[in-house]
């Protein structure tokens, strides 16, 4: 019996040099860096993993932080605080929406087709 062989399509391929990559990134209203999908708050501690990967990866390619991302003046914009409306005053009474008695029934016709004796 011979071995079953592995499709080249469903075979893992691996980088073996992975470039490692501090970007600037704005994530929950924050500015941090991430550096192998960490966030990082400060450049420092985005350095500092860049410093553990080379030393676990000896051929690790280092790659400075992308362009830094300008602020979006329509991000995260704080509400107006809540102002009372003023009291409305109509010039016109308002009335009721329905009559508080029903309206009077009108007396029924008389019947034309009575017969005269």
């Amino acid at each position: 019996m011979s071995l079953k062989e592995t499709h080249r399509r469903h075979s893992i391929r691996k980088n073996r040099h992975p470039t490692y990559v501090i970007t600037e990134v704005i994530k929950k209203g924050e500015r941090g860096y991430m550096c192998n999908r960490q966030f990082f708050r400060t450049l420092q501690g985005a350095n500092d993993c860049l410093m553990k990967l080379n030393k676990k990866h000896k051929r690790l390619v280092r790659s400075r932080p992308a362009p830094t991302i300008p602020p979006r003046s329509h991000s995260h914009r704080t509400p107006p605080p809540y102002q009372k409306p003023p009291p409305y005053r109509s010039r016109i009474p308002l009335k009721p929406l329905r009559s508080l008695s029903p309206p009077p029934i009108p007396p029924r016709p008389a019947n034309r087709l009575q017969k005269k004796y």
